[in-house]
This record gives structure tokens, C-alpha cells and sequence, in this order.
């Protein structure tokens, strides 16, 4: 009723023999927007940014056995 619109968008990327996603979704206000349908991100209200991914990036950034243990054992 106000005119806000909620906006969501993905962009994917393929880095090192792995798919990386980063997804954006929010909610922009019509006077927000420039003449070529861009909106600054500091304008974004709700603004919620996920990111993942499969490959060796996402592999490599999972934490081992052994340190998942001792964070159970020693959770600081």
C-alpha cells in the first residue's frame, strides 16, 4: 500500500573448480531507485545477504573433525 517493493536477487560464481552464490533480498522504497533501475545498498531496508557455495573454497572453510570434537568438549 505504501509503494515499498520487495527485491531479491542471486549471482552466481564459479571460483576454483567450485560454485559460489551470494543471494540479496530486502526492501526498497520507489524513490530509492536511479533512472537506470539501480538502488544504492545503503538504501536497502531488511537487507539479508547469504553466501554459499560447493567446491574447494566452501570445503576448505569447514571445520575438521577433530576441532568440531573439542568444540563440543570446550565450547570456548
Amino acid at each position: 500500500p505504501n509503494g515499498s517493493m520487495r527485491i531479491r536477487g542471486e549471482k552466481q560464481l564459479r571460483i576454483n573448480r567450485g560454485n559460489e552464490a551470494i543471494r540479496l533480498s530486502g526492501i526498497v522504497r520507489p524513490g530509492d531507485l536511479t533512472s537506470d533501475n539501480r538502488v544504492p545498498s545503503t538504501r536497502i531496508a531488511d537487507a539479508r545477504i547469504d553466501y554459499g557455495g560447493r567446491g574447494e573454497i566452501a570445503r576448505s572453510s569447514r571445520m575438521g573433525w577433530l576441532q568440531r570434537f573439542f568444540n563440543i568438549l570446550s565450547p570456548f
